[in-house]
């Protein structure tokens, strides 16, 4: 087997069969995808903010999502970064309380539950609603 040299800091790793694909989210190294036959980088890093750490990925609609933050001069919030594995984009972010710890998908794709341990809150993310640009995250 090989090895992926060069990361500061993996914390997440999701793989996509249907297209080979492995990806990895690194700390504020960003999320990079590798081809998984070749083990040769796909793309280029991408850098939503700062923190990348969990990853979920759903197989329904070929979405990864991934944990990360976002400081402003105020206060430092949560967000979960949409990325289009297909075309190596990303397509938005959602806003979530603070940096999530775990990202969990259910089975079906439509709910993302976030746990975001700093604020010892699950919050519950509708993912149709995030993918059309409207963010709603419950609070349980």
């Amino acid at each position: 087997m090989k090895s992926i040299p060069g990361f500061k800091k993996t914390q997440g790793i999701a793989y996509v069969p249907s297209l080979n694909k492995l990806f990895v989210a690194s700390g504020d190294d960003g999320c990079s995808g590798y081809s998984g036959v070749t083990r040769s980088t796909c793309w280029e890093s991408v850098k939503l903010d700062l923190g990348h750490n969990r990853v979920a990925y759903d197989p329904h609609t070929q979405i990864l999502y991934v944990g990360t933050e976002a400081r402003t001069q105020v206060r430092t919030m949560g967000k979960i970064g949409i990325i289009d594995p297909k075309t190596d984009s990303t397509s938005g972010t959602s806003k979530v309380e603070a940096h999530p710890s775990e990202l969990l998908l259910d089975e079906s794709g439509k709910t993302l539950f976030v746990f975001v341990s700093v604020a010892s809150v699950v919050q519950v993310v509708d993912t149709k609603e995030t993918r059309s640009g409207v963010h709603m995250a419950y609070q349980q």
